[in-house]
């Protein structure tokens, strides 16, 4: 969440995207007791049109990805702008304690829209010690290409069907009366 933490210019693509897909975004965030913006993250339905930032940034072709796969999906999300401010979280000790509920929270929610139809995919660039952590949730994602540094972490390209998320998704539904 710290902008000075990655390359400006990556930054600054990144706010054009956001004007791209606004109107097919979804952006969910937390805040603390004082305010303070301590989580985010997006869910972008697919047009089937624009340039996603997983084909510029990792040359997935999303055209092949699509036909290899065994369902062709009706709707394809980009999950993207996932950030927790790592510095709130530590030094506030009620937001410690919480830290993987808030985790989990924010992937619910981006997770939801590809759970709600089963012949949805997702696809992210994620952290690489995030995609180590997402089995732990029961969260099944694949590698779409090999990993390399963006926004400052070693990332990787996934994907996520319905299925692989389910039951992610069934098992923390609780999480939204928080």
């Amino acid at each position: 969440m710290n902008q000075n933490k990655f390359p400006y210019g990556e930054f600054s693509k990144a706010l054009k995207d956001d004007m791209i897909y606004s109107e097919c975004s979804y952006c969910y965030a937390i805040y603390n007791r004082k305010s303070k913006l301590i989580g985010v993250i997006r869910a972008m339905e697919w047009n089937w049109k624009d340039i996603l930032p997983i084909e510029l940034d990792f040359n997935v072709n999303m055209t092949d990805f699509l036909s290899h796969l065994s369902v062709f999906p009706s709707k394809v999300w980009h999950i993207g702008r996932f950030a927790i401010d790592q510095e709130e979280m530590v030094s506030d000790q009620c937001l410690k304690s919480r830290r993987i509920t808030i985790l989990k929270l924010l992937l619910y929610c981006a997770f939801k829209h590809v759970s709600d139809d089963k012949d949805s995919i997702a696809i992210a660039e994620c952290d690489f010690k995030l995609f180590e952590k997402l089995r732990l949730f029961k969260i099944c994602s694949e590698t779409l290409g090999e990993p390399k540094t963006y926004f400052g972490s070693l990332t990787v390209p996934i994907y996520n069907t319905s299925a692989g998320v389910k039951e992610f998704v069934e098992s923390n539904k609780e999480l939204c009366y928080v």
